[in-house]
């Protein structure tokens, strides 16, 4: 206080030049005396090991007041805030790890493993890792939707256009056979005329999963297919067991509106010696040939009368029963068909039990691993089939086509 009032009665009495050299020297002054102090403090500590007070000066006092406050110093603060922030740290992060992992599990992909024979020769009874993805769906449901009877509706109109578009080939087949009859005059060939085809469903029947089928039905293209669509037939999906606390695995063979031949009768394995239970003790391989195309000498110049379901063989449905999918509803059938429990048992499953679709089998390390879609592997002859047969809904009687695999077009 008495610098100060110095200092104002200095200022009072002296030219504003004059203050100004004053004011200088004063500042120059208290700067030597601090740098004097400082060194004189720093050769003590190295001396000594002992920190003593710096005096603080004028200049350095004001100095001092408008810096920010200095870090306290390791010494000071103690270990226990920092180690309780370590603990939240890891928590959150722990936390944070096992949320992220099941969120992934539950909504995104999770791996399973499989016991059972029930899927064979697909997936092996036991030690199988499979790969089951949960995204598609959910966003793209049920192929064709879930309701019955669009679906069937939906199916007649694009039958519609296909025997439409089968009917306009055939009149350009028919008129150039005319313009060649007509152009060789042959006698031979006079009043020969084209009879329109026997009717197809323009669908063509889904090709078993075999090894010699593998390698188109796992190209890219199918399965690009099969990661941009619902649930379709032939799809390997895991569904909740509707009886039980558990999942199975299982093919899915029918969506709503679909027919399902069910056998009556079934075959159980005893010593290599099959034994049917039930129905007229007949394999349902017989079956599967009734509503496919017949030879194709036979099919191309057939009349134009449609075959129907009633006008099938009667003996090989004597050991079927007709079984239509209803409404959000899929049928299931193991590959394994004389030995699988599905929906042979316990009827259709609701689509709500889906749990994903079936993308690879991640262990062991073998051929097929990828889950293509298609239909289920017919045993060879000797060994008995009780799989059930589907018709697609709106399916009227039609022959059903089986895909060529050796056309250019596939």
């Amino acid at each position: 206080r008495e610098q100060v009032r110095i200092n104002r009665y200095v200022a009072s009495r002296l030219q504003p030049t004059a203050w100004a050299k004053y004011h200088r020297s004063r500042t120059t002054v208290d700067r030597k005396v601090q740098s004097h102090f400082q060194c004189r403090n720093f050769s003590n500590k190295s001396n000594s090991h002992v920190a003593k007070a710096t005096p603080i000066t004028r200049s350095h006092q004001f100095k001092s007041s408008h810096q920010k406050p200095s870090q306290s110093s390791p010494s000071s603060s103690s270990s226990s805030p920092s180690f309780e922030g370590f603990l939240i740290s890891l928590t959150a992060r722990v936390v944070s790890a096992f949320g992220l992992v099941h969120i992934v599990s539950e909504h995104c992909i999770e791996m399973t493993r499989c016991e059972g024979p029930s899927m064979m020769p697909t997936i092996k009874p036991s030690g199988e890792i499979i790969l089951i993805e949960k995204v598609t769906h959910r966003i793209h449901g049920l192929d064709g939707g879930d309701c019955a009877e669009k679906r069937a509706k939906v199916a007649r109109e694009k039958q519609l256009l296909w025997e439409e578009e089968e009917s306009r080939l055939w009149q350009q087949q028919d008129h150039k056979k005319k313009s060649i009859q007509k152009h060789t005059k042959s006698s031979s060939s006079e009043g020969v005329e084209l009879s329109l085809p026997v009717d197809t469903w323009y669908e063509s029947k889904l090709n078993e999963v075999n090894q010699s089928n593998y390698k188109f039905l796992s190209s890219l293209s199918q399965c690009v297919e099969k990661f941009t669509s619902g649930v379709c037939v032939g799809d390997v999906v895991v569904v909740q067991h509707p009886d039980r606390d558990g999942t199975v695995c299982k093919r899915v063979l029918g969506l709503p509106g679909d027919m399902i031949l069910r056998p009556k009768s079934t075959a159980t394995s005893n010593n290599g010696r099959y034994v049917y239970r039930g129905g007229r003790g007949r394999s349902h391989r017989d079956v599967m040939d009734v509503f496919q195309e017949g030879d194709e000498e036979q099919n191309n110049f057939r009349g134009s009368n449609r075959r129907r379901i009633s006008s099938a063989p009667i003996p090989s449905l004597h050991n079927s029963s007709l079984v239509v999918v209803p409404d959000g509803h899929i049928w299931l059938e193991g590959d394994n068909s004389i030995n699988s429990s599905d929906s042979r048992n316990y009827g259709p499953l609701p689509a709500s039990l889906i749990v994903g679709k079936v993308v690879l089998r991640l262990w062991p390390v073998r051929g097929m691993a990828m889950m293509v879609r298609g239909g289920c592997p017919v045993p060879p002859e000797g060994v008995p089939f009780n799989g059930s047969t589907r018709l697609p809904a709106g399916y009227e009687g039609e022959d059903i086509r089986t895909k060529n695999l050796n056309c250019d077009d596939h």
